[in-house]
């Protein structure tokens, strides 16, 4: 068991994953220490063999329930199998045992989004980022659930914070200036439309252009701020596609 143990811990530095697997269900399969079996699952879970992981973490916290990172593991799996319902139990579980991983607490509220639990996944989501409210995705998840539920207004600032903290990501942006634009706030709408249309990439315009007919006010107004009055802009007709192509 020793000389097994050293060899699936050295092929897994070296990312020898199905191999480390092997070795470990050997391992498994010879004795019932809890351990053996959530490193097993743990290289089945780095593989993305979710069936296997999940039915091999089952039975390491059937043996010993203490560890909070092998429920989340489990949940993990789950949610690598579509099974948002039962990857929400296992966060829970997971979550119970150890409160303080605010990932943790992320991946639980979208397991919740999956689910349609809109309010359930708000509330996660805002405890998550009382924990760590750096992370620019975690605002945007916030604000779309708020878009939902809340409309456009109780959305913009969840949004304001998802850009301050990546300026680069023109989809935040973009949703940004929409909720702006629903709250009647054009002017800034358009100042924060421009750089899209200034960095001159036809494939977001496009994606931009094909979102909502009310974009064609954005870039009127985008062009007249950034100095480019002489290009005319184009009458949208496009209906509302369904938002959760965007975020799910």
């Amino acid at each position: 068991r020793s000389a097994w143990a050293c060899l699936s811990s050295f092929r897994a530095k070296i990312g020898e994953w199905p191999l480390v697997s092997h070795a470990l269900q050997n391992l498994s399969q010879a004795c019932d220490r809890a351990a053996w079996k959530a490193a097993c699952g743990f290289a089945l879970f780095a593989l993305k063999d979710w069936p296997a992981a999940i039915a091999t973490y089952q039975q390491a916290i059937a043996l010993d329930d203490r560890h909070a990172d092998w429920s989340y593991r489990l949940a993990r799996s789950y949610a690598g199998l579509l099974d948002f319902r039962s990857a929400a139990r296992a966060y829970e579980a997971a979550i119970a045992r150890d409160g303080t991983k605010p990932l943790w607490r992320f991946h639980l509220g979208m397991a919740r989004l999956s689910m349609g639990d809109l309010v359930g996944a708000e509330a996660d989501f805002e405890t998550a980022l009382s924990c760590d409210n750096t992370q620019g995705e975690w605002h945007g998840r916030l604000a779309f659930v708020r878009i939902s539920l809340n409309g456009w207004e109780a959305a913009t600032s969840a949004y304001r914070a998802a850009l301050h903290r990546e300026p680069q990501n023109d989809l935040f942006r973009y949703w940004l200036a929409h909720c702006l634009q629903k709250g009647g706030k054009l002017s800034e709408a358009s100042a924060v439309m421009t750089p899209i249309y200034a960095a001159n990439d036809e494939v977001l315009k496009r994606f931009v252009r094909s979102r909502y007919s009310e974009v064609a006010k954005f870039e009127t107004n985008a062009l007249l701020v950034g100095g480019c009055a002489t290009r005319s802009a184009r009458k949208i007709t496009v209906q509302p596609k369904d938002r959760t192509e965007t975020y799910i």
